[in-house]
């Protein structure tokens, strides 16, 4: 059933060019980012800094072993100018509700229940990320995730806020 909503959100995305690629801008201003309650999340406020978007679904095992990763990286990066920024695709509002509150994830949660984000970048796999430099270009893009993507994550973060 998640398998058949994911490729439903897929199709029903409108389609891109081309996935998102290191050195392309990234699209943060081109789809809105609201929270789940329905406030709209201050793009402006991400001007400068190193940020993670990561288009997640809580039906999405690979997406919530992400998280707790990327929770650490923002407890540690923030101070230092990072954030991260997870939009999720969840149908179901409750849902996502429900699981944030449980995770205690403290980053921004955008909620894209019409998948506009997915065909902004072109998404390939579930969940897909995006480090974005202060600059507001895409310097990597990591579709899916496993533990080894989980360190390249966090040692390319770790660069880009270390970086002028």
């Amino acid at each position: 059933m998640k398998l058949l909503l994911a490729l439903a959100l897929l199709a029903a995305a409108p389609a891109v060019a081309a996935p998102l690629a290191a050195g392309d801008a990234a699209p943060l201003a081109s789809v809105p980012l609201k929270t789940p309650d329905g406030a709209a999340i201050d793009v402006a406020s991400l001007k400068g800094k190193v940020v993670l978007l990561d288009i997640w679904a809580t039906w999405c095992e690979p997406c919530r072993a992400s998280l707790p990763i990327y929770q650490a990286l923002q407890r540690e990066l923030g101070p230092a100018g990072f954030t991260v920024v997870a939009v999720s695709v969840d149908e179901h509002h409750d849902e996502l509700v429900s699981f944030v509150k449980k995770s205690g994830l403290t980053f921004p949660i955008a909620w894209d229940p019409e998948g506009k984000w997915p065909a902004a970048i072109g998404l390939e796999a579930m969940p897909t990320a995006l480090l974005i430099d202060r600059a507001g270009h895409v310097k990597s893009v990591h579709p899916g995730f496993t533990d080894a993507d989980g360190e390249a994550i966090t040692a390319a973060a770790r660069a880009l806020v270390k970086a002028p």
